[in-house]
């Protein structure tokens, strides 16, 4: 049995270096919590302890083995363990009271990218102080369903009666009436394109009277790479005003409609995760006029509607998970679908949006917290700059927008639909008929 504790201290963006350290101790803590709630996995004291027997017997469980438990035990283990380099060339596995170098020519994955400073499940046996790996795996996930929703980890002072509350009222609400979220990713705001087809896409939905819930902007906003200079910051605080006129002459989508707008990876600020919003200097224009109806987001950033939670980010995954992964699952030639499914069972079972080496993409260590996808999220929107796709892992409904201004994609989440699947739409730069939409 885990507790969870406030922190001692609020997080800082200038924390002390063994808070690097304590990042990857909750990484853990949070994974093997989820470990020891899945009845799959027993830890080896406790079988010891009742007397029960391996897997290969009546007992069908499998039995975790602590790394400090596996020298001198003979036989083919199963052990948990962060997955890091402490010598050039050579991988150990690790936990919080020791360490065992490995032996990887033998090892093969199953499921899922595995890097460098993954969380992983290695099945092999010792032999002279060295663990020979014959297979590694990702910790499985938790359904969404499953999922302990107390303590409130997801964020927003939510209590645990608001929540019951919000759930009957959502059960109560007809269909057509939960709301609708219109979801698009690289809007370019300096491309004429973008405009036509963000005009026919808000005239589509006053025409049918359909008013959305939100739409959820995700960058980058501008198709050129933003320079500390004058002429970069007029064209982009530019692309904000067109927006804000674009807003204007729709006062029916902004009346009771949110506009949360998620920074991209090229947009201007700290190229850190969780990145903060977007700069108050360059959205001016749009915060003045819009104060009630536009949220500046970081990113990731979550959205609870009713008792649905919903994470948003917008980072190129498909890119940084297949190149600094250490074993390739898939060949050359496997289709989309199954790249896609890696990426989301990678997301899933590391707990984490963007489960790469901290040398690859910087987080900021007091806010890893902010990247936790446990419990995990009803829907998980990402923005990734591959071709759109959907799909269901362990109960939660990942998406992924594609490009709004190169292929005038977006989806239309509807999060009281049965099916609960989000509806892939596009929109010409030219004219659109919404009609469809509504049916």
């Amino acid at each position: 049995t885990r507790t969870f504790v406030p922190a001692r201290r609020p997080p800082s963006l200038c924390s002390a270096a063994d808070n690097r350290n304590q990042l990857f101790r909750d990484r853990y803590n949070l994974i093997k919590y989820r470990l020891g709630r899945d009845e799959r996995f027993r830890d080896a004291m406790e079988v010891e302890r009742r007397g029960l027997l391996r897997a290969s017997g009546a007992d069908p469980s499998l039995v975790l083995t602590p790394v400090e438990g596996l020298l001198g035990n003979p036989g083919r283990k199963l052990t948990y363990g962060f997955l890091t380099r402490l010598e050039e060339d050579r991988f150990f596995l690790e936990d919080p009271h020791r360490n065992i170098p490995l032996n990887l020519d033998r090892a093969h994955s199953i499921g899922g990218y595995i890097m460098e400073e993954s969380f992983v499940l290695a099945e092999g046996e010792v032999h002279n102080g060295v663990l020979h790996v014959g297979a590694l795996s990702l910790p499985p996930a938790e359904s969404c369903a499953n999922c302990p929703r107390e303590p409130n980890l997801f964020g927003a002072k939510v209590s645990k009666a608001d929540r019951e509350l919000m759930r009957e009222l959502d059960a109560r609400c007809p269909a057509h009436m939960r709301g609708i979220f219109v979801v698009c990713s690289e809007v370019h705001l300096d491309r004429e394109e973008t405009f036509c087809r963000l005009h026919n896409l808000c005239k589509g939905f006053v025409i049918s009277g359909g008013i959305p819930t939100g739409f959820i902007l995700m960058g980058n906003f501008s198709s050129q790479p933003f320079f500390r200079t004058a002429a970069c910051v007029r064209a982009y605080r530019g692309g904000f005003e067109k927006l804000r006129e674009l807003m204007q002459a729709f006062p029916q989508l902004t009346e009771n409609t949110r506009w949360i707008i998620v920074p991209g990876p090229s947009d201007p600020g700290c190229d850190v995760l969780p990145r903060p919003p977007l700069a108050e200097y360059l959205t001016d224009y749009l915060r003045m006029h819009f104060p009630d109806s536009v949220e500046m987001a970081t990113n990731p950033c979550r959205v609870r509607h009713f008792h649905r939670e919903i994470v948003v980010f917008r980072q190129n995954l498909h890119r940084l998970l297949h190149r600094f992964a250490l074993f390739a699952n898939l060949d050359p030639g496997a289709k989309d679908k199954d790249r896609h499914m890696e990426v989301v069972r990678t997301l899933a079972d590391s707990g984490h949006v963007c489960p790469v080496p901290l040398k690859v993409r910087s987080v900021v260590w007091d806010f890893d917290y902010t990247l936790a996808l446990y419990p995990m999220p009803h829907t998980v929107l990402l923005g990734d700059m591959t071709s759109p796709f959907q799909t269901t892992y362990e109960g939660t409904l990942f998406c992924n927008t594609g490009q709004f201004t190169r292929d005038g994609v977006f989806f239309l989440y509807r999060p009281g639909h049965a099916s609960g699947e989000m509806d892939e739409s596009f929109v010409s730069d030219e004219d659109i008929d919404m009609d469809t939409l509504h049916e």
